[in-house]
């Protein structure tokens, strides 16, 4: 219908029919999401073996058949042997699988720390057509499954988690027992008027007359999870135990054992007043707890007026870091990095919350998961990746003086995501918005003194491709981040923001449309990364510009405070005034600009149709769909040559 022949008329390589312009936006689709991008990663050593590493990693893969995401595992040795002297080269060997296996039904992997043993949460669903869904639990040795257990089967507890909020699977130092997180068991709810029901078993697992009972749940992507406790499994005799002492009025997620094993340090979210969203607003009020095993006593470690999150603990167990942030105002805000000593339970800021950062320096921590692992051997430093304006940086954290530096290899601008470090080796993956992600390993190393500290910088080196997409298209796009200040001059006006644009590459005189694309949030961000929607458009002929409008994360408390108050007017005219300077500078054909947005993309895009209003003039192809006040769906409008209004078309 109409949308496709917008999208067409607009199109620089036009076909003749809409028809063709359909096969070729199909083909170039299903090209681009073949690119399959790493989710987890981690470092082994080989027992006896110095400098010989494994590296065991999982993917995912977009299935456009199936309609689903395909996950699977790739392995990679590697040897190496450091150079002489500093100008020589380092001198390595890598083997890998030469085909990846795939995880059906994947939920969550954990290997063992002596990596004897990998642990894989599998969903599964009983019958052809997808009955009751199942979950098992498999353990595997060597070459072999030593151990498949079915879930849920006893009455220890309901659903395991196995999301990103919740979710753990986590082994003992003994790897003799593994810990996650599931719904807490709740009695079979039965009708008073259901006569077939077996009311004799006096176990008091049932409850007549509760059957249509609301029970609050997390919100958004996390439906079905009301009240989450720890739960551990043991290997020797393949039994699960719910720890269901822990109070009612916490939700339990993020667990870790402890220091020796004698207890549990996880993140703990209020239930009262409501539970509410979770998965998009790290702004709740949770704090970090520690579980004694011995007396079955409940410690809370952290302050219990805040947010938290990611608390990981130090190669000797004695420290112990988190992230912090405030509870209420923005849904997502710049963190704290706190800094827990186990022994004495004293607690210190360790990273700060930057309000105004100066220039292009440290705007801040925008961090909502560390890697599970990410201390240095020594204890001494902390490696994690952070949101740095449009960009997503490696950084290094010094234990003992809080300092703060960048760590990212130079040279490479985009998307950097840390997964794992040990032994002082990290693995991390590298993507842009032209360049597919690809996994590298490199070693962590102290460099000379900066002039004028104390404090020795690190570095990344020895850094090591071990996984990269087939798919390129360097020479097919170009991309730039592009730095905006708005007009004006009063504080909030003075508060810098930017925008990522991508085009395609040509060697012609003809401009390409341009699809402008407000984020969601609205305190998110458009990371420089590579996304494969944003990707087919270019490679059909559309610049796309994605607009990180003042109330972004990764700029500053300050950037994302000020948005409050100044919704409708504030975001809008960022995203106007980042469009207007892409048309001034003569890129892009100004009278085939496009706005699309979901979510609170989407209603910045109906306010800039709004805010602009003028007659579509014949030049002009608008796009626009209306959806219900919670604009959720996707608005489109456009842009016409006079870049001062927006227009849309309702057909």
């Amino acid at each position: 219908g109409e949308p496709y022949f917008a999208i067409y008329n607009m199109a620089v390589n036009c076909c003749s029919t809409t028809t063709q312009f359909e096969d070729a936006a199909t083909r170039q689709f299903e090209h681009v999401a073949r690119v399959s991008s790493p989710s987890w990663a981690r470092i082994g050593k080989r027992t006896g073996e110095q400098n010989v590493f494994s590296v065991e990693s999982v993917w995912n893969q977009r299935d456009l058949v199936k309609k689903q995401k395909r996950h699977f595992k790739r392995s990679n040795v590697l040897s190496f042997r450091l150079p002489s002297n500093e100008r020589g080269k380092i001198d390595y060997k890598l083997w890998q699988t030469p085909c990846p296996t795939e995880l059906s039904n994947f939920g969550m992997v954990s290997v063992s720390p002596s990596q004897k043993f990998l642990a894989v949460l599998k969903n599964e669903s009983d019958g052809a057509n997808g009955g009751d869904k199942k979950q098992y639990l498999e353990i595997w040795q060597s070459d072999c499954l030593i151990h498949c257990v079915k879930l849920c089967d006893s009455k220890k507890h309901g659903t395991v988690y196995d999301d990103a909020t919740f979710g753990v699977l986590e082994w003992s130092t003994a790897e003799d027992q593994l810990l996650f997180i599931a719904e807490r068991h709740r009695p079979k709810a039965i009708s008073y008027f259901d006569k077939n029901a077996d009311t004799t078993s006096g176990d008091g697992d049932h409850v007549r007359g509760a059957e249509h009972l609301f029970y609050e749940d997390w919100g958004e992507l996390l439906t079905g999870h009301h009240c989450p406790v720890p739960v551990v499994f043991s290997l020797d005799t393949q039994q699960c135990q719910a720890i269901n002492d822990i109070s009612h009025d916490l939700s339990v997620g993020q667990a870790i054992w402890g220091p020796n094993g004698e207890g549990l340090v996880f993140v703990g979210w209020d239930n009262k007043p409501r539970r509410l969203g979770l998965i998009y607003c790290s702004n709740r009020k949770s704090a970090v707890y520690y579980w004694n095993f011995k007396d079955s006593t409940l410690e809370t470690l952290s302050a219990t007026e805040m947010a938290v999150a990611s608390p990981r603990l130090s190669p000797d167990e004695n420290k112990l870091v988190y992230l912090q942030s405030r509870v209420g105002g923005p849904h997502r805000s710049c963190v704290k990095l706190m800094l827990l000593e186990f022994r004495t339970r004293n607690v210190k800021t360790l990273v700060d919350v930057v309000d105004v950062p100066d220039g292009n320096s440290f705007p801040g921590l925008y961090v909502e998961t560390l890697p599970t692992r990410c201390w240095s051997q020594d204890g001494s430093k902390v490696v994690f990746s952070s949101i740095w304006q449009s960009r997503k940086e490696i950084l290094c954290v010094d234990v003992l003086s809080g300092s703060v530096c960048k760590i990212s290899p130079d040279g490479m601008i985009g998307c950097w995501s840390v997964f794992d470090v040990f032994d002082d080796m990290a693995v991390f993956s590298f993507a842009s918005p032209i360049s597919p992600p690809c996994l590298m390993i490199g070693q962590l190393s102290d460099s000379k003194m900066k002039v004028g500290s104390t404090v020795p910088s690190v570095q990344i080196e020895n850094i090591i491709t071990i996984g990269a997409s087939h798919c390129h298209y360097e020479g097919d796009m170009t991309w730039e981040i592009i730095s905006l200040k708005p007009s004006g001059g009063d504080h909030i006006k003075s508060i810098s923001y930017e925008a990522v644009l991508i085009k395609p590459a040509t060697t012609t005189d003809v401009k390409p449309p341009m699809i402008v694309t407000p984020h969601g949030g609205p305190h998110s961000c458009y990371m420089s990364d590579f996304m494969v929607g944003n990707a087919a458009l270019c490679l059909l002929g559309f610049a796309v510009l994605s607009v990180n409008y003042r109330g972004s994360i990764g700029f500053g408390q300050a950037s994302i405070d000020a948005l409050l108050g100044n919704v409708g007017t504030m975001d809008v005219h960022d995203v106007q005034e980042a469009a207007v300077h892409v048309i001034q500078s003569g890129v892009v054909d100004s009278a085939r600009i496009v706005v699309h947005g979901g979510s609170h993309g989407g209603f910045l895009s109906a306010h800039l149709i709004g805010q602009f209003p003028v007659s579509v003039s014949s030049h002009v192809i608008c796009l626009s769909t209306t959806v219900p006040c919670t604009c959720a769906g996707l608005l489109h409008g456009c842009l016409c040559e006079e870049p001062s209004h927006w227009f849309s078309s309702n057909g």
